[in-house]
Protein backbone atom coordinates (compact mmCIF):
# COMPACT_ATOMS: atom_id res chain seq x y z
CA UNK A 1 0.00 0.00 0.00
CA UNK A 2 2.80 2.43 0.83
CA UNK A 3 4.45 1.70 -2.52
CA UNK A 4 1.20 2.52 -4.29
CA UNK A 5 0.94 5.80 -2.43
CA UNK A 6 4.45 6.74 -3.44
CA UNK A 7 3.75 5.92 -7.07
CA UNK A 8 0.63 8.07 -7.17
CA UNK A 9 2.38 11.00 -5.53
CA UNK A 10 -0.05 11.03 -2.61
CA UNK A 11 2.47 10.08 0.06
CA UNK A 12 4.00 12.40 2.65
CA UNK A 13 6.80 11.58 5.10
CA UNK A 14 4.97 13.11 8.06
CA UNK A 15 1.79 11.22 7.19
CA UNK A 16 3.81 8.01 6.99
CA UNK A 17 5.51 8.73 10.34
CA UNK A 18 2.10 9.38 11.91
CA UNK A 19 0.68 6.14 10.49
CA UNK A 20 3.68 4.22 11.85
CA UNK A 21 3.13 5.80 15.29
CA UNK A 22 -0.53 4.78 15.23
CA UNK A 23 0.37 1.22 14.28
CA UNK A 24 3.08 1.12 16.93
CA UNK A 25 0.50 2.13 19.53
CA UNK A 26 -1.77 -0.75 18.54
CA UNK A 27 -4.06 1.05 16.10
CA UNK A 28 -4.49 0.81 12.35
CA UNK A 29 -4.64 3.19 9.40
CA UNK A 30 -6.41 2.18 6.21
CA UNK A 31 -5.11 3.17 2.78
CA UNK A 32 -7.87 5.76 2.23
CA UNK A 33 -7.20 7.36 5.60
CA UNK A 34 -3.47 7.52 4.95
CA UNK A 35 -4.22 9.31 1.67
CA UNK A 36 -6.60 11.73 3.37
CA UNK A 37 -4.01 12.60 6.00
CA UNK A 38 -1.27 12.94 3.38
CA UNK A 39 -3.47 15.29 1.36
CA UNK A 40 -4.14 17.41 4.45
CA UNK A 41 -0.47 17.67 5.42
CA UNK A 42 0.67 18.40 1.87
CA UNK A 43 -1.92 21.20 1.63
CA UNK A 44 -0.74 22.71 4.90
CA UNK A 45 2.88 22.56 3.79
CA UNK A 46 2.09 24.18 0.44
CA UNK A 47 0.26 27.02 2.20
CA UNK A 48 3.06 27.64 4.73
CA UNK A 49 0.91 26.61 7.70
CA UNK A 50 2.68 23.39 8.67
CA UNK A 51 5.88 24.97 10.11
CA UNK A 52 3.75 27.05 12.51
CA UNK A 53 1.92 24.10 14.04
CA UNK A 54 2.92 22.59 17.37
CA UNK A 55 0.13 20.01 17.35
CA UNK A 56 -2.73 18.89 15.11
CA UNK A 57 -5.05 16.08 16.17
CA UNK A 58 -7.69 14.61 13.88
CA UNK A 59 -10.34 13.41 16.30
CA UNK A 60 -12.64 12.56 13.39
CA UNK A 61 -10.62 9.43 12.78
CA UNK A 62 -11.04 5.71 12.13
CA UNK A 63 -10.31 4.68 15.72
CA UNK A 64 -9.38 5.99 19.16
CA UNK A 65 -5.67 5.36 18.66
CA UNK A 66 -5.56 7.48 15.49
CA UNK A 67 -7.56 10.24 17.17
CA UNK A 68 -5.20 10.41 20.12
CA UNK A 69 -1.91 10.84 18.21
CA UNK A 70 -1.16 14.20 16.62
CA UNK A 71 0.24 14.63 13.13
CA UNK A 72 3.10 17.01 13.92
CA UNK A 73 4.97 15.59 16.91
CA UNK A 74 3.14 12.23 17.10
CA UNK A 75 2.27 13.14 20.71
CA UNK A 76 -0.62 11.53 22.56
CA UNK A 77 -3.55 12.98 24.46
CA UNK A 78 -5.00 11.78 27.76
CA UNK A 79 -8.72 11.04 27.81
CA UNK A 80 -10.29 12.02 31.14
CA UNK A 81 -13.55 10.33 32.19
CA UNK A 82 -13.90 8.71 28.76
CA UNK A 83 -15.31 11.31 26.34
CA UNK A 84 -17.57 9.53 23.84
CA UNK A 85 -15.76 8.71 20.59
CA UNK A 86 -17.64 8.40 17.31
CA UNK A 87 -15.77 7.08 14.27
CA UNK A 88 -15.15 9.81 11.66
CA UNK A 89 -16.86 12.43 13.86
CA UNK A 90 -14.75 12.94 16.98
CA UNK A 91 -15.00 13.23 20.77
CA UNK A 92 -17.99 14.57 22.67
CA UNK A 93 -17.80 16.01 26.16
CA UNK A 94 -20.24 15.57 29.02
CA UNK A 95 -20.44 14.00 32.50
CA UNK A 96 -17.01 15.33 33.42
CA UNK A 97 -15.34 14.03 30.25
CA UNK A 98 -12.64 16.02 28.45
CA UNK A 99 -9.29 15.72 26.66
CA UNK A 100 -5.93 16.74 28.11
CA UNK A 101 -3.71 17.39 25.09
CA UNK A 102 -0.61 17.21 27.33
CA UNK A 103 0.73 20.16 25.33
CA UNK A 104 1.99 22.93 27.60
CA UNK A 105 3.03 26.06 25.66
CA UNK A 106 4.73 27.38 28.79
CA UNK A 107 7.60 24.88 28.51
CA UNK A 108 10.19 24.11 25.85
CA UNK A 109 10.38 26.14 22.64
CA UNK A 110 6.97 25.89 21.02
CA UNK A 111 5.68 27.99 18.14
CA UNK A 112 2.98 29.19 20.54
CA UNK A 113 4.40 32.22 22.38
CA UNK A 114 3.18 35.25 24.29
CA UNK A 115 2.79 37.50 21.24
CA UNK A 116 2.39 34.87 18.53
CA UNK A 117 0.05 32.06 19.38
CA UNK A 118 -3.06 30.33 18.17
CA UNK A 119 -5.33 27.36 18.74
CA UNK A 120 -8.64 26.04 17.54
CA UNK A 121 -10.91 23.10 16.99
CA UNK A 122 -13.53 21.92 14.54
CA UNK A 123 -16.90 21.90 16.29
CA UNK A 124 -18.92 19.02 14.81
CA UNK A 125 -21.81 19.20 17.30
CA UNK A 126 -22.67 22.37 19.20
CA UNK A 127 -23.04 23.33 22.84
CA UNK A 128 -25.45 26.20 23.58
CA UNK A 129 -24.97 26.35 27.37
CA UNK A 130 -23.51 29.71 28.40
CA UNK A 131 -20.27 29.37 30.35
CA UNK A 132 -19.26 26.00 28.92
CA UNK A 133 -15.59 25.86 27.89
CA UNK A 134 -14.67 24.45 24.47
CA UNK A 135 -10.87 24.64 24.64
CA UNK A 136 -8.10 26.42 26.52
CA UNK A 137 -5.11 26.27 28.82
CA UNK A 138 -6.05 28.88 31.42
CA UNK A 139 -9.37 30.50 32.30
CA UNK A 140 -7.71 33.10 34.52
CA UNK A 141 -5.40 34.28 31.73
CA UNK A 142 -8.07 33.84 29.07
CA UNK A 143 -6.32 31.53 26.64
CA UNK A 144 -9.64 29.85 26.07
CA UNK A 145 -12.70 29.58 23.85
CA UNK A 146 -16.07 29.34 25.59
CA UNK A 147 -19.80 29.56 24.98
CA UNK A 148 -21.31 32.89 25.99
CA UNK A 149 -24.96 33.81 26.47
CA UNK A 150 -25.43 34.92 22.85
CA UNK A 151 -21.92 34.55 21.45
CA UNK A 152 -18.47 33.06 22.01
CA UNK A 153 -15.74 34.34 24.29
CA UNK A 154 -12.18 33.98 23.05
CA UNK A 155 -8.64 34.96 23.92
CA UNK A 156 -4.95 34.18 23.60
CA UNK A 157 -2.62 34.99 26.53
CA UNK A 158 -4.57 37.94 27.90
CA UNK A 159 -5.85 39.07 31.30
CA UNK A 160 -9.55 38.97 30.34
CA UNK A 161 -11.63 37.43 27.60
CA UNK A 162 -12.67 39.13 24.41
CA UNK A 163 -16.18 38.72 23.02
CA UNK A 164 -17.43 37.88 19.54
CA UNK A 165 -20.97 38.17 18.22
CA UNK A 166 -20.94 34.68 16.69
CA UNK A 167 -24.10 32.70 17.59
CA UNK A 168 -23.63 29.75 19.90
CA UNK A 169 -25.07 27.28 17.41
CA UNK A 170 -22.23 27.65 14.91
CA UNK A 171 -20.35 24.53 13.78
CA UNK A 172 -17.07 24.25 11.89
CA UNK A 173 -13.59 25.68 12.41
CA UNK A 174 -13.22 28.01 15.39
CA UNK A 175 -9.76 29.51 15.71
CA UNK A 176 -8.28 32.09 18.09
CA UNK A 177 -5.02 33.80 17.12
CA UNK A 178 -2.68 36.43 18.59
CA UNK A 179 -0.19 38.17 16.29
CA UNK A 180 1.00 41.13 18.42
CA UNK A 181 1.53 42.25 22.02
CA UNK A 182 -1.31 44.79 21.71
CA UNK A 183 -2.97 47.15 19.25
CA UNK A 184 -5.66 46.84 16.62
CA UNK A 185 -6.16 43.24 15.57
CA UNK A 186 -3.69 41.90 18.12
CA UNK A 187 -5.99 38.98 18.86
CA UNK A 188 -8.67 37.67 16.49
CA UNK A 189 -11.37 35.03 16.38
CA UNK A 190 -12.11 33.24 13.12
CA UNK A 191 -15.12 31.09 12.30
CA UNK A 192 -14.79 28.83 9.27
CA UNK A 193 -11.81 30.79 8.05
CA UNK A 194 -13.50 34.21 8.17
CA UNK A 195 -12.76 36.93 10.71
CA UNK A 196 -15.55 37.08 13.29
CA UNK A 197 -14.07 39.50 15.84
CA UNK A 198 -10.80 41.16 16.83
CA UNK A 199 -9.47 43.01 19.85
CA UNK A 200 -6.55 45.26 20.76
CA UNK A 201 -6.16 43.75 24.25
CA UNK A 202 -2.59 43.44 25.55
CA UNK A 203 -0.84 40.12 26.07
CA UNK A 204 0.28 38.53 29.32
CA UNK A 205 2.76 35.72 29.93
CA UNK A 206 1.85 32.32 28.52
CA UNK A 207 0.16 30.10 31.09
CA UNK A 208 2.39 27.24 32.21
CA UNK A 209 -0.14 24.43 31.89
CA UNK A 210 -1.58 22.13 29.26
CA UNK A 211 -4.36 22.83 26.80
CA UNK A 212 -7.60 20.95 27.32
CA UNK A 213 -10.28 20.26 24.71
CA UNK A 214 -13.98 19.91 25.66
CA UNK A 215 -12.87 21.99 28.66
CA UNK A 216 -10.51 24.79 29.70
CA UNK A 217 -7.67 24.14 32.14
CA UNK A 218 -8.68 26.25 35.11
CA UNK A 219 -5.88 25.30 37.47
CA UNK A 220 -6.56 21.62 36.87
CA UNK A 221 -10.29 21.93 37.68
CA UNK A 222 -11.76 22.44 34.23
CA UNK A 223 -15.17 23.88 33.39
CA UNK A 224 -16.37 21.63 30.58
CA UNK A 225 -18.41 21.54 27.38
CA UNK A 226 -20.70 19.09 25.58
CA UNK A 227 -19.52 19.92 22.06
CA UNK A 228 -18.17 17.20 19.79
CA UNK A 229 -14.71 18.15 18.52
CA UNK A 230 -13.57 16.77 15.17
CA UNK A 231 -10.04 18.15 15.41
CA UNK A 232 -7.74 20.38 17.46
CA UNK A 233 -4.63 22.43 16.64
CA UNK A 234 -2.17 24.58 18.62
CA UNK A 235 0.68 26.66 17.21
CA UNK A 236 2.09 30.07 16.42
CA UNK A 237 0.21 33.19 15.39
CA UNK A 238 -1.10 33.19 11.83
CA UNK A 239 -2.28 35.80 9.36
CA UNK A 240 -5.83 35.82 8.05
CA UNK A 241 -4.58 34.19 4.84
CA UNK A 242 -2.94 31.34 6.73
CA UNK A 243 -6.02 30.77 8.88
CA UNK A 244 -8.11 30.62 5.71
CA UNK A 245 -5.70 28.05 4.23
CA UNK A 246 -5.79 26.03 7.45
CA UNK A 247 -9.58 25.98 7.30
CA UNK A 248 -9.65 24.92 3.62
CA UNK A 249 -7.29 22.00 4.24
CA UNK A 250 -9.31 20.87 7.27
CA UNK A 251 -12.61 21.28 5.40
CA UNK A 252 -11.31 19.02 2.62
CA UNK A 253 -10.44 16.38 5.20
CA UNK A 254 -13.75 16.73 7.03
CA UNK A 255 -15.70 16.38 3.81
CA UNK A 256 -13.71 13.29 2.89
CA UNK A 257 -14.59 11.54 6.16
CA UNK A 258 -18.22 12.68 6.09
CA UNK A 259 -18.33 15.55 8.58
CA UNK A 260 -21.06 17.96 7.47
Amino acid sequence: MLEGLLLTGLSDPDANAWANAVQGAGGFVTGPQRRRVATLIRSLKAAGVWPLLDRLWLFAAENNVQAGIDLVARASVTLVAAPAFTVARGYKGGSGAYINTNFNPGTGSPNFSRNSGGYGCWVEAVDTSAGDRIMGNDSALASELFVGATNYGYGVSQASNSTSMTPTYTTGAMDSVRVASSGTGAVSFYVNGALSASDSIASVAVANQSFFVLASNNGGSPPKSTIRAADCWIGGGMSAALIAALKVARRTYMTAVGVA
